[in-house]
């Protein structure tokens, strides 16, 4: 046999060819999952500082209409090293967004994009359909989605100013 005959008798790829093929998209595929989700953390990340922004849109908002905050100072936590410093930690946050979240006369907090994890991980929205009072409101982890932060907020007695900040 010629080499015009083996050519012609060799159809398809041999094992060596296949895996090649197969390796080389191993690699692609790994690249492509590896970016995808680095995305996926950004963009919780990116979500979580935009909910930060728009709750304390909402406290700063409320101080404009009602002429008061919508906490009592004596209701949060003096820090230990800054007496002009006032905390709502954790889940003690519910001191600080009951009243926009109760508030009949304008609407501070559209709960349906706020989450708890009170009562199970659920919005803000159904928890109060569901009759609870003090949620706390927080958000998934970006590092690991299996478990929830709260935000704190933090009352700057000197300059009267309201910062809610991730932990």
């Amino acid at each position: 046999m010629n080499n015009r005959d083996k050519r012609i008798m060799r159809r398809g790829f041999t094992i060596l060819e296949l895996l090649m093929v197969i390796s080389i998209m191993a690699v692609i595929a790994t690249f492509a999952t590896g970016a995808a989700l680095k995305s996926v953390k950004n963009s919780r990340s990116k979500r979580a500082d935009s909910m930060r922004q728009v709750l304390e849109m909402a406290i700063v908002n409320y101080r404009a209409q009602e002429n008061e905050w919508p906490f009592r100072i004596a209701d949060l936590e003096q820090d230990k090293s800054d007496n002009n410093i006032y905390w709502a930690k954790g889940t003690k946050n519910a001191i600080v967004f009951k009243k926009l979240l109760t508030s009949k006369s304008t609407v501070y907090l559209d709960g349906s994009g706020l989450l708890t994890a009170i009562g199970g991980r659920m919005t803000v929205k159904t928890a109060r359909e569901n009759g609870l009072s003090d949620i706390p409101i927080g958000y998934p982890d970006p590092d690991n989605p299996n478990t929830f932060k709260y935000y704190n907020v933090k009352y700057l007695a000197l300059t009267d100013t309201v910062k809610v900040e991730k932990p």
